[in-house]
């Protein structure tokens, strides 16, 4: 797929903190930490719009991303991954702890 998709688009293939061959294997206590890493990533390498494909936990890391990129992500492909609904994604509040509130759309995580 990336051969074909690349006569196109810049692709990334981004192996996240322990998963694959990363070699940044430092511990992480949630999900969102993930997405920071990718926001760090994109930040560094100064890319602008973009389309982002995640697999399986992946997919809840890109949602968040999205959430937080809102100006940035024109969309996501997902491919079994788990539902906005289906996992507990939390507000954070602006002192950065968590609300403890179950986000119900990307809608109400971003207000």
């Amino acid at each position: 797929l990336i051969p074909e998709i690349s006569q196109h688009y810049d692709i990334y293939a981004v192996d996240m903190r322990g998963y694959g061959f990363s070699s940044y294997n430092q511990k992480f206590v949630s999900l969102e930490e993930l997405a920071e890493d990718l926001i760090d990533f994109v930040d560094v390498l100064g890319i602008g719009k973009m389309f982002v494909m995640a697999w399986s936990t992946g997919g809840c890391v890109a949602m968040t991303l999205a959430a937080r990129l809102t100006d940035r992500v024109l969309g996501l492909i997902l491919g079994n991954s788990v539902g906005i609904k289906g996992f507990g994604i939390h507000k954070i509040g602006d002192d950065g702890n968590d609300l403890a509130q179950r986000v119900q759309s990307r809608d109400e995580l971003v207000k």
